[in-house]
């Protein structure tokens, strides 16, 4: 027999509801899969991001999956894609698409197997074979008026109206992005085994509420879209949940989540929703100069901020190890993978502290070692550090944290060796692919980061819009690199001669930029703001043309000895302070000594940051972070 295409009024099968399918299903005396030959036609409502189930012990040619949540007139149900199918439709399937579907199984939900679904229910089957599901998209003009089928629904709330909902509430949001930070990497088990999840942190403003809306945005199988979010952007993030801790509320992205942004908005269904309006009326209002001064790219945002107490650390650490000893922090550490992000706590003495401003200029703190003056960003003379390429950037947030990430492969083999000069272990820089139009901005000054020509107008006329039908070569070894690094002094005038995690400095990299939407691609390449394709790194010389953020004023190096004096620990520290965009300041008001500031993750916002120079160090504390 030969089966016709569901959206041809040709069949003589009558199409049948989901409601009658699952009382059908559930109806038999034995509850196996059913093939059914009666046509369904359905509104999409919901698209998960793609799932890869496959194995090394496994063969099998397409292990995707993915599910689309439908409704007709009468019930909601699951519909899976399997294998090859999710390569033929995934993209081509949207939240609010009619399909008609031919040919499927019908099967009890995974939710009603394994126990999580408090009801039973069904799901619609796809697969290329056994049998051969056949699908079609019904065009918006040819959808009847009988069929009743059930619009996309959305939920929007404003910043003003988050804290007011519970924890876990899934919603919709849109916002103008201020802040884009780097991808990172989170270490998770599922299915008996461990996996990375990357996500990256945004900020979101509506005009509502005062401050931003911090929104952890993991992978939502839409790289074109993931690429294309930059500051200065209208996104709209659907399906995402509200996370609460004692002190912040952030929002999350869940199974379902997608997001579209300046350039997308154009026959989305929510253009017209009241709060989407009020949220355009707003984005008219703004002072174009003022956000693009303080819009942030890169650097690193650590969200929700640490407790102030150990105690309360380690009642709130959700997974993350507690207090671990100097050889568990370096077997930990040995672990780390590219971009991965872990939290740890240890006990210490604060040997030294040292302050690098913006000029790249170190200075110690009054009873610290001298001798870290001396360190310069790109000296070549400087050993490496036996982890130098562990340790980034903290968020203005961290209190007296360590933060460890590994930074690729070579990281991977440099820790835990013994010192090696730069010439034996040769850094280098690899140029970048030939120019192209697209980089023309690559050799302007550093006085071309700002928003000239973009314009928040502009990207509001998609919402109002009708319905109708530099060339780079390679440096030599060791020269510029992105931070020197120096052994650490165990004590003032004696250097250290153990093992040591850390770096002197903070990758330049890695520092908070004042975003530039003229040089945005070029930005995204040096700042590793996950492009499109893999790119080389940016030279010093390329990477000191985009000025850094507005409220970064250099950062802290704290040199940290565990108490059993088998480990040295350097760990940068970049406090929060008053004026601070990127990320405002601290609620609780403190004594701004040094112990305070770094329990707390920055200075009060009572009164003024003290200079670099007034702070002393030494004393034996408990330092926990990421």
């Amino acid at each position: 027999s030969v089966l016709l295409p569901v959206c041809l009024c040709a069949t003589d099968l009558q199409p049948v509801c989901l409601r009658e399918l699952r009382r059908s299903f559930f109806s038999r005396s034995r509850r196996r899969q059913s093939h059914s030959q009666r046509p369904l036609t359905v509104r999409v409502l919901r698209k998960s991001r793609l799932l890869h189930f496959g194995k090394t012990d496994r063969a099998c040619e397409c292990p995707y999956q993915a599910v689309l949540e439908v409704a007709d007139s009468s019930d909601r149900a699951a519909v899976v894609l399997w294998n090859s199918l999710c390569l033929d439709w995934y993209r081509g399937v949207e939240p609010g698409t009619v399909l008609s579907i031919h040919s499927y199984r019908v099967k009890e939900s995974y939710g009603s197997r394994s126990g999580s679904a408090r009801e039973q229910d069904i799901e619609i089957s796809l697969n290329s074979r056994n049998p051969s599901a056949e699908l079609a998209v019904v065009p918006e003009s040819a959808v009847l008026p009988q069929w009743n089928l059930p619009s996309v629904p959305f939920h929007f709330l404003s910043r003003e109206e988050l804290p007011s909902c519970p924890q876990g509430h899934t919603c919709d949001f849109i916002g103008l992005v201020t802040f884009a930070g780097r991808p990172e990497r989170l270490r998770v088990r599922g299915q008996g085994e461990e996996q990375l999840k990357q996500y990256r942190w945004l900020q979101l403003e509506d005009g509502t509420g005062g401050q931003p809306v911090a929104v952890k945005l993991f992978a939502t199988s839409q790289p074109e879209e993931q690429a294309g979010i930059h500051p200065l952007s209208v996104l709209v993030c659907t399906s995402v949940q509200l996370m609460k801790t004692s002190s912040v509320h952030y929002l999350t992205s869940t199974r379902y989540t997608q997001v579209y942004c300046t350039g997308q908005h154009q026959r989305r269904p929510y253009r017209r929703l009241p709060p989407v309006r009020r949220f355009i009326q707003w984005l008219k209002t703004v002072d174009e100069d003022a956000v693009a001064r303080r819009a942030v790219i890169g650097g690193f945002f650590s969200f929700p901020p640490l407790a102030a107490s150990m105690d309360q650390y380690l009642q709130e650490r959700s997974g993350d190890p507690g207090l671990v000893s100097a050889a568990e922090l370096q077997r930990e550490a040995g672990r780390l993978l590219y971009r991965e992000r872990r939290c740890f706590a240890i006990q210490g003495t604060v040997v030294s502290v040292t302050h690098s401003d913006c000029d790249n200029t170190v200075s110690a703190a009054p009873g610290c070692d001298p001798a870290d003056e001396q360190l310069s960003w790109s000296s070549s003379s400087a050993p490496l550090s036996p982890c130098s390429s562990l340790g980034c950037p903290w968020s203005p947030r961290n209190s007296g944290s360590v933060r460890l990430g590994g930074s690729g492969r070579r990281a991977q083999k440099r820790l835990f060796v013994g010192e090696r000069s730069r010439s034996e272990l040769p850094r280098k820089r690899l140029v970048l692919p030939p120019p192209s139009p697209r980089w023309s901005g690559l050799h302007t000054d550093a006085d071309a980061d700002s928003g000239v020509g973009f314009s928040l107008w502009e990207a509001t006329m998609e919402f109002l819009e009708k319905d109708d039908g530099d060339e780079e070569g390679e440096e030599e070894d060791g020269v510029g690199a992105s931070c020197g690094a120096a052994p650490p002094t165990a004590s003032p005038g004696r250097e250290w001669a153990g093992p040591w995690l850390g770096r002197a400095r903070a990758a330049r990299e890695t520092l908070p930029r004042r975003y530039s939407h003229a040089r945005r691609e070029v930005q995204a390449l040096a700042l590793g703001l996950q492009p499109e394709t893999l790119q080389r790194s940016l030279p010093d010389s390329k990477l000191d043309t985009f000025s850094t953020a507005a409220g970064y004023s250099g950062h802290y190096t704290v040199t940290l000895r565990d108490l059993s004096r088998s480990l040295v620990v350097q760990a940068v520290f970049l406090p929060s302070c008053p004026g601070d965009w990127h990320c405002p300041p601290l609620p609780q008001a403190h004594s701004n000594s040094w112990l305070a500031v770094l329990a707390h993750g920055g200075f009060s916002p009572g009164s003024p940051p003290p200079a670099p120079c007034e702070y002393e160090c030494g004393g034996v504390g408990c330092c926990h972070g990421q």
